[in-house]
Formats: structure tokens, sequence, C-alpha cells
């Protein structure tokens, strides 16, 4: 933006040199699908240069002009800074959602001969997985019961260099927080001696539907940040 004396400080030229590009895609977990997303949140590669899958977004949008005219979109070098798996056990909340929060390297434009509207065949032909499919699975140091929601959240810290190039040349992934927030009846004063003596603890759930199985295993060095009464 640059602003001009004559004109009383009032932009008077307006663009940009330097593009940053990124979104949100929000869905329902379903089981033929959450491997590929979660592995692209979490999978670093091996070797001392620990990297993160990057991957390509194809997006049809229609617009609202009186004749739904189709534009297509293509997302280059997208990765995932956030997910969130959430579920609770109200209403729709029973319905395990997965909330993505990408950045990508550049938006380019295409047609639909790369990206073909797709049919009703390639939506998944099965149920998402939902809250009740974690019953008798939720590890905090022991078995919990009695809880109402699990809401996991997945935060990657990813640092994009621009250099002197209009589009990130680079993208590095740095660290990972990775957060379980559940609420439950307090039978037992098991966390709140966790959280004051900050005593590392085993964290684990499950989403099992009978036929396929969501193992979410946070491993043993998990502290309790906060109590909420």
């Amino acid at each position: 933006e640059i602003r001009n004396a004559a004109y009383d400080g009032r932009a008077v030229r307006q663009g940009t040199a330097q593009s940053e590009t990124g979104g949100k895609l929000s869905t329902f977990l379903y089981p033929s699908q959450c491997r590929l997303m979660l592995e692209l949140a979490t999978k670093l590669s091996s070797g001392a240069c620990r990297s993160l899958d990057s991957f390509t977004l194809d997006y049809l949008r229609i617009l609202e002009d009186g004749s739904c005219t189709s534009t297509y979109e293509r997302f280059l070098g997208c990765q995932i800074t956030k997910a969130d798996v959430n579920s609770n056990n109200n209403g729709q909340g029973v319905l395990v959602m997965a909330d993505l929060d990408i950045m990508a390297q550049k938006r380019v434009d295409i047609t639909v001969s790369d990206f073909a509207e797709p049919l009703s065949t390639d939506y998944p032909d099965q149920n998402p997985f939902v809250f009740q499919d974690s019953s008798g699975t939720l590890v905090i140091a022991s078995a919990i019961t009695n809880y109402s929601s699990l809401n996991l959240s997945i935060t990657n810290t990813i640092q994009q260099r621009w250099d002197e190039g209009r589009y990130p040349l680079r993208s590095k992934w740095r660290e990972r927080q990775t957060t379980l927030t559940a609420t439950l009846l307090e039978k037992s004063n098991a966390l709140r001696d966790a959280f004051e003596a900050q005593t590392a603890l085993d964290v684990e759930y499950n989403y099992n539907n009978g036929s396929d199985n969501l193992i979410i295993d946070l491993n043993s060095r998990n502290y309790v940040q906060t109590l909420a009464n």
C-alpha cells in the first residue's frame, strides 16, 4: 500500500509482489480416508533434515453468476499446519470431524480436463467414525470412562522462506505440539495429582467401529496442562 500526501494520506496504490496461500478443509472422518489425512499431518521423513510430506490439492468452485459456472484451481506444495479431530456426545457432534489448516506454496488455474467434477461414486460409501466408537478405549494413565468429548489437536510449526521470490522457495518443518482435550467426570484426584506433580502419563484411545480401527497413541510422555471445573 502506498499513501500520497497530496491526497491527505489516502491510498493511491495497492498491490503485492509476495503471495501467501492457505485454506481450511473440514470433513467427516471416514475410515477409508483417515490414514491419508492423518499421515499427511503427522508423518515425518527420516534422517537429520526431518520434513513433512507435501501434496497437491485441486479445487472446484461453482460461481454464483446465475449460470453456475465452474472454475478450477490447483494449490501446489500444500502442507498441514494444524489438524483437529473432534467428537462429542451432543447431536451431530457424535460424527467425528477432521478440520485441517493447510499452507500452500502457490495457487494456479487449471481446467476441467485436469480435475473433472467428482461423481457420486467417488465419495466414500461408508459411515464416518462416531464418538461411540471410542467407548472402552480411552486411557489417561489408567482407563477412563464417563467422558463426553474428545478433541485432538496436532499443530505443526512450518517455516516458509520467500527470499527474493514471489512465492515461498522453501518450507521447513520445525516442531510439533499435540494436545488432547477431554471433558469427563472427576471421579478421583488422580489427574489433579498428576497436574500438580507434572507426572508424565500414558495417553491413547481408539475409534473402533468393529470393522475399522483408528488407533491414536500419544505414548507415555504426556502432561496435564490445565484442569477446568
